[in-house]
């Protein structure tokens, strides 16, 4: 089966065969779209809820969560800064923790949340 990019409608390539999800053990791929480099989980799940559950919401170490946190805005920072545009949308933005940061770098700040409430 071929597979379209939901953004572009590219074609996507396998770029992880198979990812065991650590909350229900099941078995995705990770697809690239060959334009726009945006990622896609296959299949795509009709319920994505029953993958955020409370393990995956906070209780990082601080360490592990500046960590990541810095490798966020490196990622981000590879593409773009905030002065070539300077607005940066989060989605799945968890408790914000990202969203500080990028403010606190110069980006102007949007995130949503499927689950705004602490679990």
């Amino acid at each position: 089966m071929r597979y379209l990019c939901n953004v572009c409608g590219s074609r996507l390539i396998t770029r992880f065969p198979k990812v065991i999800d650590p909350a229900t053990g099941e078995a995705f791929a990770v697809k690239k779209c060959v334009e726009c480099g945006l990622g896609h989980t296959l299949p795509q799940p009709e319920d994505p809820g029953r993958y955020y559950g409370t393990v995956y919401y906070g209780n990082r170490h601080g360490i592990t969560s500046a960590f990541c946190t810095r490798r966020r805005l490196r990622f981000v920072a590879a593409f773009a800064t905030p002065s070539a545009g300077g607005r940066l949308l989060d989605i799945g933005c968890g408790d914000g923790t990202f969203l500080i940061a990028a403010k606190e770098a110069g980006w102007e700040v949007m995130g949503i949340e499927v689950h705004p409430e602490p679990r």
